[in-house]
C-alpha cells in the first residue's frame, strides 16, 4: 500500500470506528448515513445473532447503489 493513503485510511477508520461515540453534532449525523457504518453495524448483528434485519438490508442496499457509480470509475482510473 502506498504510504500516502495509509493516513487517509487511518483518520477514515478511525471516524468511522469512534466518531459516533466520542462526539456529537454533525460527525453522528454523517456516521448515521454512512454506508461503512451501515455495514458495520449490520455484521456486528450477523455476529450476535441478532438476525437479518434493518441493518442488513441498509447495507445491501446502500452497497447495490454505490457499486455501478464506484465500479467504473475505478476502471477507469486503475484499469
Amino acid at each position: 500500500m502506498d504510504s500516502a493513503v495509509v493516513p487517509i485510511l487511518f483518520t477514515v477508520l478511525f471516524t468511522h470506528l469512534f466518531g459516533g461515540a466520542v462526539s456529537g453534532g454533525w460527525l453522528r449525523a454523517f456516521v448515521d448515513v454512512n454506508p461503512l457504518s451501515h455495514v458495520a453495524s449490520a455484521a456486528r448483528d450477523l455476529m450476535n445473532d441478532a438476525g437479518a434485519g434493518g441493518a442488513v438490508v441498509r447495507s445491501l442496499a446502500a452497497t447495490a447503489a454505490l457499486t455501478p457509480v464506484c465500479a467504473p470509475i475505478t476502471l477507469r482510473l486503475y484499469g
